[in-house]
Order: structure tokens, then C-alpha cells, then sequence
């Protein structure tokens, strides 16, 4: 009878070692983008209400610009700094543009929404 409980445990005791053993941080490092092409890095357009063509530029290194096209045939350059948290899907915009602020990011491969409170900019990846 000893002997049974011997092997019982023992054979309880391989079958957890084997449990815990299986049982690894092998998960997929999900820090990055899924998508390459989701990247916020780029040019975006839209079209304002009153025909301003609004185009944002995005650089890898956390430097961009923002120009505008007024109907009058005028153009406007402004230079932004930008911190893009991905994990958070946030942005801050800094600099001389009039898009300076916080936003909430949603963003696919082609949309680039902005949104702050009730308002928003949506983007056309050009």
C-alpha cells in the first residue's frame, strides 16, 4: 500500500512539473503596429468645410508640417513636433500650427481621425 501512494505521488508531481513546465511566456510580442501600413508616419488631407485643402505631414523622427491650400490660391506652411503614443492611441501636436493640441487617434490603413471632445479632423492618407 506504501508503495501505491509512493507512485501516486510521484506521478501527481511529474504530471505538475509537466503542467508548469508547458506552461512559458510564449506569447506573441504584440508591441509594435500589426500593420505596417497603419502607421501614423505620412501625408493626410482633407478638405475643410469652407474648401481649405489641409495637408499634414507626419516624419519618422517626430518632426512634421502642416500646409494649407486657401480657395483664394493662398498657401499657409506651419511646422509641428508631434508625440504619438500607439498604445494609448493619442497624439500631441506642438508647434506654430493651428492643429496644436491632444487628440484622441483612430486610425486604419487609408483614415486618420483626430478627436477632441465632440470635434474631430479626418484625414485622407494621400
Amino acid at each position: 500500500m506504501k508503495n501505491f501512494k509512493f507512485l501516486t505521488m510521484m506521478f501527481v508531481l511529474v504530471a505538475m512539473s509537466l503542467g508548469f513546465a508547458s506552461c512559458s511566456d510564449d506569447d506573441d510580442n504584440n508591441d509594435g503596429p500589426q500593420n505596417p501600413t497603419t502607421s501614423i508616419v505620412g501625408n493626410w488631407q482633407q478638405i475643410n468645410s469652407a474648401g481649405t485643402v489641409i495637408t499634414v505631414q507626419f516624419r519618422a523622427d517626430r518632426t512634421g508640417s502642416v500646409h494649407y491650400e486657401y480657395t483664394n490660391g493662398n498657401t499657409e506652411t506651419e511646422s509641428i513636433e508631434y508625440d504619438y503614443i500607439e498604445s494609448d492611441r493619442t497624439i500631441t501636436i506642438i508647434g506654430d500650427s493651428q492643429l496644436n493640441g491632444y487628440y484622441t487617434v483612430t486610425l486604419t490603413a487609408n483614415i486618420l481621425r483626430l478627436e477632441f471632445g465632440t470635434q474631430y479632423y479626418q484625414f485622407t492618407r494621400i
